[in-house]
């Protein structure tokens, strides 16, 4: 409960800040005024009251010494009036905040940057708990909204943006790319539920109920001379008439082929992340679409890839495979057009860098190598009930399979040479004792 003060200066002078927590002073003389005071020493104060629906109110009058003790008191006396005379002075206040917002954001470019600046620090939506957007999902939007969204719509008048014309726009992105719609959808329903929640000027948000295409789910398996094909055109972009790709590139599609990680985290792989001295590559759980670190064995083959990389570059900020601008990683969305030049070049239809996670994945749980299903999930760090006890899975088994992976990593690695060096022996290739199961 508040403890109760008649407030004088040299009262207010002589509190003590707690240090573990903020501490509320009641004033005996001015109902509804309060003295906030901060672990830190911070005082300001405050004005409570009911508004005529009774919902209880609370307004700041500012801080102390700027405002003493008797203005403190005039100002309460004033909120006091004017709440009896039907108003809500913290009601009118925040509108007044929201409106001052609102000419400073005043088109749909404005909107956008001023949500992915909320989301980067954790205040996109209300809640206490709001946690920062992960730098790579903030990454990934902004891409969408520079390339897609900002050419169109960046100089439009926030509240002149309608379902009808999102629809059309949507429409004609889905035709080339029903999952760039989506994402384009997802970027600007969230900002104009932000745009809401900070009351901001707009009737609705016209993101609600326009449609995007749903995808059919990707089912493609690269055959071996197609796997082999693209290996060898990484290994060698000089080579390939009509392809421009540089041998960093190449080397980031090479170790995703590898390692059969998201292509996502592999182009952003950082040095920090290796250790070397257990051939392993630790993803933190900021980087993982699962929000799990992720534990990943190299193999021979994918350490040596990245022998090649680091040894290729002048790695100042750390990243193994650095974009040729020195700003940092490797893009995504440059990592998806080189992949789609490639295989373009190679006469290769229909292939993405998602299908190198379906291939190896297809062949390690085939009769070529025979992994369980599991421990395949596991290599792919897919969220699972493991062995269908949730709980089990995600509380008390913490085990993270290493030597399951290893296993699995190292006979797709030995495969993988024998398809794209076309030294292919019958049967099970996998010169390694694997445990069928």
């Amino acid at each position: 409960m508040s403890p109760s003060v008649e407030m004088r200066d040299a009262t207010v002078r002589a509190i003590k800040p707690d240090p573990n927590k903020q501490v509320e002073y009641l004033d005996t003389k001015e109902a509804g005024l309060a003295l906030f005071v901060s672990p830190k020493g911070t005082k300001a104060w405050t004005m409570r009251y009911r508004n005529t629906s009774g919902k209880q109110r609370r307004i700041s009058l500012g801080r102390y010494p700027t405002i003493g003790v008797a203005a403190a008191r005039k100002r309460a006396k004033e909120i006091a009036v004017d709440v009896a005379n039907g108003n809500d002075p913290a009601l009118e206040k925040r509108k007044a905040k929201a409106e001052s917002k609102a000419e400073k954001v005043s088109t749909v470019g404005d909107l956008i940057d001023s949500y992915f600046d909320a989301a980067s620090k954790g205040r996109q939506r209300p809640g206490d708990k709001v946690q920062p957007k992960r730098a790579s999902t903030m990454k990934n939007e902004r891409e969408y909204f520079e390339r897609l969204i900002r050419p169109k719509f960046g100089k439009l008048p926030i509240s002149e943006l309608d379902r009808p014309t999102l629809q059309k726009f949507l429409n004609l992105v889905g035709d080339n790319s029903p999952s760039a719609a989506r994402q384009c959808r997802n970027v600007v329903r969230q900002a104009y539920n932000f745009a809401i929640w900070q009351e901001y000027t707009i009737k609705a948000n016209p993101a609600v109920l326009v449609s995007v295409t749903s995808p059919e789910p990707r089912k493609r398996v690269l055959k071996d001379f197609e796997l082999a094909a693209i290996w060898n055109a990484c290994k060698t972009p000089h080579n390939v008439e009509g392809l421009s790709m540089s041998p960093t590139m190449g080397l980031s599609l090479m170790f995703a082929i590898v390692t059969l990680q998201r292509g996502g985290e592999v182009i952003s792989l950082h040095t920090d992340e290796l250790i070397i001295s257990e051939r392993s590559w630790l993803l933190p759980s900021m980087r993982s679409k699962n929000h799990r670190e992720h534990l990943i064995p190299l193999s021979d083959l994918a350490l040596s890839l990245i022998d090649k990389s680091l040894a290729h570059n002048n790695v100042v900020q750390g990243f193994v495979f650095p974009s040729p601008r020195g700003d940092g990683p490797i893009t995504r969305h440059a990592f998806t057009r080189a992949c789609k030049r490639l295989t373009s070049a190679l006469g290769i239809d229909n292939a993405t860098p998602h299908d190198f996670r379906r291939t190896g994945a297809t062949n390690l749980t085939s009769e070529r190598i025979g992994i369980r299903r599991f421990h395949v999930s596991q290599v792919l760090n897919h969220s699972s009930e493991r062995d269908g006890a949730a709980v089990t899975g995600d509380v008390y088994d913490q085990n993270e399979y290493v030597k399951e992976k290893r296993d699995a990593l190292d006979a797709w690695s030995v495969l993988l040479q024998e398809i794209v060096s076309g030294n292919k022996r019958a049967g099970n290739v996998v010169g390694i004792n694997l445990v069928r199961k």
